[in-house]
């Protein structure tokens, strides 16, 4: 049992504890991770801050930018040392190499080329030049003098810094590598991103193919996407996927696995390495002739008994299922799913006393997937469906239930062998008649999906949105690595809960995107970075500080007054400013399911409909007056676009400049930043920043004393 209070973990220490345990369990106690805030903000490059990485002991943190500068900061966030790179374009990776006592640095960059410096020496770099942009290095403290980089021309390289020699170690044909992942426990085991979902692992004694792949099982049949992107039905037609980040945990047993497009996925890579995927295990559960009779020559009613252990938590879930709440019930079926496990394990035999608990809560959250639907949430719920099914065969919603999963998976003739199965079980109930409808619709004779010796997942957390960047991380925190970061578009720094997959914890990291994050190896702090210049420290703040935090920042009074006029002067610049600072020791977010809910959003819209869908321009029909001015909005938008397509984050400056009465997600106060940085005095500023930050409405805007804007006006742009 880990102690999960100070004074716990203290008297354990006394009693019988090393050092290194106390250590490990002091930083995943929650305590600490619920007073966690913005401690300091680093300054010193001169562009995106692309890459984080800590020293050994954690003394350092070097930092690499599209300024082509490597920056060394203490733990107390003081620049100690400023590098000229020698890089010709942005730097994406930087590591300590483990040999090199903390004096010898490695570096990639968009230039294709990685570079080794001295820190203490101005010796020129040594340079080895690639086929495509270094996107990742790796090391590993068992093999010091080795290391190894991903390249966007496909090719994974060896370097051994005794001989100066690269060795191209893995080539993949017509593929790119975004990052690489060295399994520390086992260090022949070799992790790489791809641009695609498909995540190989090699032994890297012996590359002439994969020990296995790891991949979520939505993704099994041959275009690795569960809604075809030839569908022209597709929610997302023109969605690709990339994985942006992979990493191995402290023990070496389970891969992250951060998919650009999609969601963040844990694998198991030593226990279930081979294990079957949902879909075979449901073949095989189907088949198996004592399961199917039960051994009883027909098949008896369903028993409905479960104990009262766990009836308030279901009671809280059922009340958010009710209120359509999904995302709040399913975190509350999985936390009690953990509990009831501790009580009757993973796969509890038949007539265990909780075993009818763990089915209904499965089935339970099993339902609240299939109505949310967000990405992945239909296999998420077969996965659920088949563990309960194989607990209580008898079930009838479960068997409902998954008939429903297969069709939103597209599984169409598994479902009819479902649907079959339903009818032969349970003749009275008439609940799929409503499925055969579909069923009779929907095409045949499709490919099964199979694993062909990929591995699928044991646990998926949702909640950010990767699509604008394929730099984009999610670590392992906390001292047995109880918790995930990681990055959002949204510049949100997100935390989850390793068991659970709840997302517990949201912090306003960015202004625009939130790529990098890094945890400090012995004690409670992480360092972020993004598309602004700056780097973040945050770490457990004192209990009082806390508590100011949450305290409001500005009324809605104070600031229409201060934007009052058509222009923005230098005083109400300055207020402002002094509004941003106020807010900058806070940042920490409250609303993280709607969060959630508005990031899978943005997974599925384009930057040019986004915009369009935040000023209300949606093709709804109209006069021709609002045709017209529709058409010269989005004129306006494409040639901001073309013009500024480097400069541009969905939800950014774009959607506030051109916004006449925008409504943006919760997370996007700090954008308006970016608007009164770049476009000072534009008349439309003043308007949506009183949306953001405010919320205000025109009826608020009027009862306050403060005019109309004009419906037809449109900025000039610079």
């Amino acid at each position: 049992m880990i102690p999960q209070h100070l004074e716990e973990n203290l008297l354990y220490r006394e009693l019988h504890l090393r050092p290194i345990n106390f250590q490990r369990n002091a930083l995943g106690i929650r305590n600490f991770l619920d007073r966690l805030g913005h401690s300091k903000t680093l300054k010193g490059h001169e562009g995106c801050v692309n890459c984080l990485q800590w020293n050994a002991s954690g003394s350092l943190l070097a930092s690499g930018s599209d300024d082509m500068q490597i920056r060394l900061w203490n733990v107390e966030g003081k620049s100690l040392h400023c590098i000229k790179s020698g890089h010709m374009n942005n730097i994406f990776s930087v590591q300590f190499l483990p040999s090199g006592s903390d004096d010898l640095l490695i570096s990639a960059a968009g230039d294709a080329n990685v570079r080794m410096h001295s820190i203490s020496r101005s010796d020129v770099p040594y340079v080895w030049w690639s086929g495509g942009r270094v996107k990742r290095l790796a090391i590993t403290r068992a093999d010091p003098y080795l290391f190894w980089s991903a390249a966007e021309d496909g090719f994974i390289k060896q370097y051994d810094v005794r001989t100066a020699k690269a060795t191209s170690l893995i080539e993949f044909d017509q593929k790119e590598c975004k990052s690489l992942a060295i399994n520390e426990n086992r260090p022949e085991m070799i992790a790489v991103a791809l641009n695609e979902a498909p995540v190989p692992l090699y032994d890297r004694r012996n590359v002439s193919k994969p020990l296995f792949t790891v991949i979520p099982g939505i993704f099994y049949h041959d275009i690795f996407c569960h809604i075809p992107i030839s569908d022209s039905s597709s929610r997302h037609p023109f969605r690709t996927l990339s994985v942006t980040h992979v990493g191995f945990n402290s023990l070496g047993n389970e891969l992250i696995v951060n998919i650009g497009g999609e969601q963040i996925y844990i694998f198991n890579v030593l226990d279930r390495a081979h294990e079957p995927d949902a879909l075979q295990s449901l073949n095989s559960f189907i088949d198996d002739p004592v399961r199917n009779l039960l051994s009883t020559g027909g098949f008896p009613g369903f028993d409905k008994t479960t104990t009262e252990v766990f009836r308030g938590e279901r009671e809280l879930a059922k009340i958010h299922f009710n209120n359509e709440e999904y995302t709040d019930a399913i975190n509350t079926y999985s936390q009690t799913i953990l509990d009831c496990e501790k009580l009757c394990g993973h796969d509890p035999p038949r007539g265990h006393p909780h075993s009818m608990d763990l089915c209904l809560l499965l089935a339970n959250r099993g339902a609240s997937y299939l109505r949310r639907l967000w990405d992945g949430d239909a296999y998420a719920a077969l996965l659920d469906l088949i563990r309960a099914l194989k607990i209580e065969p008898r079930n009838s919603k479960v068997h409902y239930r998954i008939t429903r999963a297969l069709i939103e998976l597209k599984q169409y003739d598994m479902a009819r062998k479902i649907s079959k199965l339903f009818k032969e079980r349970f003749p009275d109930d008439h609940s799929c008649d409503r499925l055969d409808a579909v069923l009779q619709t929907d095409p045949t004779g499709q490919k099964i999906w199979t694993s062909n010796g990929c591995s699928d997942y044991v646990q998926r957390l949702c909640g950010h949105c990767n699509t604008n960047t394929d730099i984009k991380e999610a670590v392992w925190f906390g001292g047995r690595d109880e918790y995930i970061a990681a990055g959002s578009d949204c510049g949100s720094l997100l935390i989850w809960e390793r068991k659970s997959g709840a997302l517990i914890k949201g912090f306003e990291a960015d202004m625009n995107i939130l790529n990098c994050v890094q945890p400090h190896p012995s004690i409670l702090l992480l360092a972020t970075s993004g598309i602004e210049h700056v780097i973040r420290f945050w770490e457990p703040l004192h209990e009082d500080f806390k508590r100011v935090q949450t305290l409001p920042v500005v009324s809605l009074g104070a600031l229409l007054s201060a934007f009052q006029g058509t222009k923005l002067g230098e005083q109400d610049l300055k207020f402002y400013s002094h509004l941003v600072d106020s807010r900058e020791a806070g940042r920490e977010l409250h609303r993280l399911t709607a969060l959630s809910a508005a990031n899978q959003k943005r997974m599925h819209t384009g930057i040019f409909d986004m915009v369009v869908a935040s000023m209300g321009l949606a093709v709804q029909g109209g006069d021709d007056d609002d045709v017209e001015r529709g058409r010269r909005q989005s004129e306006l938008i494409d040639r901001y676009l073309v013009e500024n397509i480097t400069d541009i984050s969905i939800c950014g400056k774009i959607l506030h400049l051109l916004s006449e009465d925008a409504e943006c997600a919760a997370s996007c106060r700090f954008h308006s930043v970016t608007i009164l940085r770049h476009f000072k005095g534009q008349e439309c500023i003043g308007s949506c920043l009183r949306k953001q930050i405010t919320g205000a409405t025109r009826r608020e805007r009027a009862t306050a004393g403060y005019p109309e804007e004009q419906t037809n006006s449109i900025p000039i742009l610079p």
